[in-house]
């Protein structure tokens, strides 16, 4: 079942569908890609082999931001500790998407995922002074920056989103039909194989 608009809060329509994946080591070229597009502004070359390695022993849901035509535009994924304490692991957008809602559209399908897990308390992240207000925008606090934290010019910036009702509200489930999800195809309907083999 094909959706267009995002319902997303604050978000706004994009012309294009997009759909959403669970990662597959088949597109493991393509997110390396989505990495790639994002050096050195957003990410240095070291960085790399760290995402490689993450890609390999994923901690938790890592998900594959797709346009129509089959590209892979964005990922991003999370994992929950013991504690009930959710982390965003290595969210990002294709450099030439950026500024458009696609990660808007990502982060809130991360949420919403998140949010569906009741022992979730809180969601922290570390990222960038590039991204920091795009994350204060979402209803995350600056908790701690450190300059220069992850390389020269990219400060550390740890972030909070504590699990309110209001943010279950914002971001919780809807009907399993009219999800808040990612893109064009519902999450739970999405099939299996990414390829569409």
């Amino acid at each position: 079942m094909r959706r267009r608009g995002n319902g997303l809060p604050g978000g706004s329509e994009l012309s294009e569908e997009l759909n959403v994946w669970p990662f597959d080591a088949k597109l493991r070229a393509d997110c390396l890609a989505v990495f790639d597009s994002n050096v050195p502004l957003d990410f240095r070359p070291f960085e790399r082999r760290q995402f490689e390695e993450f890609l390999h022993e994923l901690p938790g849901p890592y998900l594959v931001l797709r346009a129509a035509a089959g590209r892979v535009v964005g990922c991003g994924g999370y994992a929950v500790d013991e504690m009930g304490i959710a982390s965003l692991c290595w969210g990002m957008v294709s450099a030439d998407r950026q500024k458009l809602g696609y990660g808007r559209r990502l982060l809130v399908e991360r949420l919403a995922r998140i949010v569906d897990e009741p022992r979730c308390a809180a969601i922290r992240l570390e990222t960038s002074q590039r991204a920091l207000g795009f994350f204060l925008k979402m209803g995350f606090s600056l908790e701690h920056r450190v300059p220069d934290g992850i390389a020269d010019g990219l400060d550390k910036c740890e972030m909070l989103l504590n699990l309110t009702d209001s943010v279950r509200q914002r971001f919780g489930p809807r009907s399993r039909g009219n999800r808040l999800s990612i893109g064009a195809v519902a999450v739970d309907e999405l099939p299996t194989d990414p390829t569409g083999a």
